[in-house]
């Protein structure tokens, strides 16, 4: 709830609550239980049809070699006022978020760059097999970190419960080099 643009306060739960109108009160209705997601490298199409994003999930590993890395970050409103009203993010028209929520740019800019210093910290053997688990909980701890130092008080008002690895293959124009190799 907002009286005269500043932030008052939150009403939760069933009953008749009664508020200013506009243009004296405002109110925003934000579903503060549900679990969020955002796609990194792909978007979800109707008709269970994704599309790929390269510029997003291409990433270099430790040992020089690329990488195509798809990701769903899994996340819920934790701070209400922080949400609303403590980040200024310009939105992002590909996923259809308004101006003005934090799960815009800011949260796709800190995803991807968790994903990138936690990937070009391992060889591309271990991202592609044994060390997936290890990179979605250590891109997860970071992801939430990049969050939290973006502001002072440490709540950004989002809260990362999940970070999975969708697809980690090489890119497409090697993709059959790699196999040769790996079958050699």
């Amino acid at each position: 709830l907002r009286l005269f643009g500043k932030f008052t306060g939150e009403l939760q739960g069933p009953g008749l609550h009664w508020f200013w109108p506009q243009p004296i009160g405002k109110r925003n209705v934000e579903e503060v239980i549900e679990t969020r997601r955002m796609e990194l490298g792909f978007r979800s199409l109707p008709g269970g049809q994704t599309a790929d994003f390269p510029v997003e999930s291409l990433m270099i590993t430790g040992d020089l070699n690329i990488v195509d890395t798809q990701m769903v970050v899994q996340y819920r409103i934790s701070n209400l006022e922080s949400y609303l009203f403590r980040v200024d993010d310009p939105g992002e028209i590909d996923r259809e978020i308004l101006p003005g929520y934090p799960d815009g740019r800011t949260l796709k800019d800190a995803a991807e760059a968790s994903l990138r210093q936690v990937i070009g910290q391992r060889s591309i053997d271990d991202v592609l097999t044994v060390e997936k688990e290890a990179v979605q909980a250590d891109a997860r701890l970071l992801l939430q970190n990049i969050l939290n130092s973006y502001f002072p008080e440490g709540k950004p008002g989002i809260e990362i419960l999940e970070v999975r690895l969708q697809n980690v293959r090489p890119p497409d124009a090697v993709r059959d080099a790699f196999d040769d190799v790996v079958r050699a």
